[in-house]
């Protein structure tokens, strides 16, 4: 293993600073490798950590031990003998000098430090890219099925829409395409489940005021077939959609449908109108947490110049009501979010005055909010994401505001934070 790496005098999740040469060989020995932690890293025992769980041997503290455990898989490849994917803080299919930084920034943390390994924190997070699109595309929808992302519809800077799904596969960091949508489509809602991807909704052309599709189209992956089932009860764009129990909640929608609120059950394909979404709205982001629906952000209008709002609020099939939550810090719309771990993730959005960078975490056990680092290219135009492997995907958007700034950008974010 005595390849050479690079050692850092100063580092805080992906910012590194004065870098020198390491011998990635030391952190097999562990009197050396907890030098290396301490001295040539620049870290103390007590800095905050805030990428993934480090605690592999599950005692509710990141200790020596710890770093015995990962130290013997350092340098290892996945396939290889003693390669141990918990060890693979990184995700990147090897137990490499990314994860060795992660791993010391939890060092000597326990259950009641602020950066505990049991109960880790967000501080800073780890930023990085993947494979980009084939396509650059924005206002599209993305759904997540087991370890493949599908980005559905939406149009490039020429904002015409386009039928295009492009498919992501985690295993191989690469991007294919499948069969294309039925009807050209940007705005729409996709949702997985029972095996199927689905595509709610939307509207063929851009601006503001549609036509909205009430159309519901299903993928069968198996037979890379898409399959009409029955329209929504109204038609509409900009929504967000969320799901629980194996039924799609579908919430929001661009004027004059932005209090829409129903749920689609593919067990019988049919739709039930659910009590309205108390404030009208779109550009929204939405989460499913613990069997209930979060919708937070958006804008009353149907252009981006808009009034926003910063609202949050949470459904609750077992009662069929709304219920207000603490609003989110950022006033904003066109944002996206996703649920990993119990929290709320959301980011990017636009306004008037430009794209927002902003990342923030909702902890619906606390009801509080707090901030994370910035999304490196801020974007827009997106709804839904995906989580695998420890990584947040954030595939493509709009990186100035408006529909005529679709990317190619494939953005991830490693996501460590529980809320318990």
């Amino acid at each position: 293993m005595g390849k050479a790496g690079k050692r850092y005098g100063t580092a805080r999740g992906s910012e590194f600073t004065t870098p020198q040469t390491w011998c990635a060989a030391c952190a097999t020995y562990a009197g050396i490798a907890w030098y290396g932690l301490t001295v040539f890293l620049g870290f103390a025992a007590t800095d905050i950590w805030a990428n993934g769980n480090p605690d592999f041997d599950d005692n509710g503290k990141v200790e020596f031990a710890d770093f015995l455990i990962f130290a013997t898989g350092f340098g290892k490849q996945a396939g290889e003998e003693g390669f141990d994917t918990r060890l693979d803080l990184g995700g990147n299919g090897a137990v490499d000098f990314e994860d060795f930084l992660i791993f010391a920034a939890a060092f000597g943390q326990s259950t009641t430090d602020t950066g505990s390994g049991a109960i880790p924190v967000d501080s800073t997070g780890i930023w990085s890219t993947r494979a980009q699109l084939l396509e650059p595309n924005s206002e599209m929808t993305v759904a997540q099925l087991n370890d493949k992302i599908y980005v559905i519809g939406g149009y490039p800077s020429t904002r015409i829409s386009v039928t295009t799904v492009q498919v992501y596969d985690t295993s191989t960091d690469s991007w294919t395409l499948t069969t294309p949508l039925p009807l050209a489509m940007n705005h729409g809602m996709a949702a997985a489940t029972n095996g199927k991807v689905y595509m709610i909704g939307g509207q063929i052309s851009a601006g503001g005021n549609g036509p909205f599709q009430d159309t519901v189209f299903e993928y069968d992956p198996t037979t890379a077939i898409w399959t009409s089932r029955t329209p929504m009860p109204t038609a509409r764009g900009g929504s967000v959609a969320g799901v629980i129990d194996g039924k799609i909640y579908v919430a929001g929608g661009r004027p004059p449908r932005g209090n829409d609120f129903a749920v689609y059950d593919p067990s019988t394909d049919s739709w039930t109108t659910l009590p309205d979404l108390p404030t009208q709205r779109n550009h929204i982001a939405g989460a499913v947490i613990d069997g209930k629906f979060y919708v937070v952000g958006g804008r009353f209008g149907a252009g981006f110049r808009s009034d926003m709002t910063n609202v949050l609020e949470m459904f609750d099939p077992a009662t069929n009501r709304w219920t207000t939550k603490a609003p989110m810090p950022t006033v904003r719309s066109g944002l996206n979010g996703i649920a990993v771990h119990g929290c709320f993730y959301v980011w990017g959005g636009e306004s008037s005055a430009g794209v927002f960078p902003q990342m923030e975490l909702y902890n619906p056990v606390t009801d509080t909010w707090q901030s994370l680092d910035p999304v490196p290219v801020p974007v827009h135009g997106v709804t839904g994401a995906a989580f695998i492997d420890g990584w947040i995907h954030l595939p493509g958007g709009g990186t100035s505001n408006g529909g005529s700034s679709g990317s190619t950008i494939h953005q991830v974010f490693r996501a460590g934070t529980t809320c318990p």
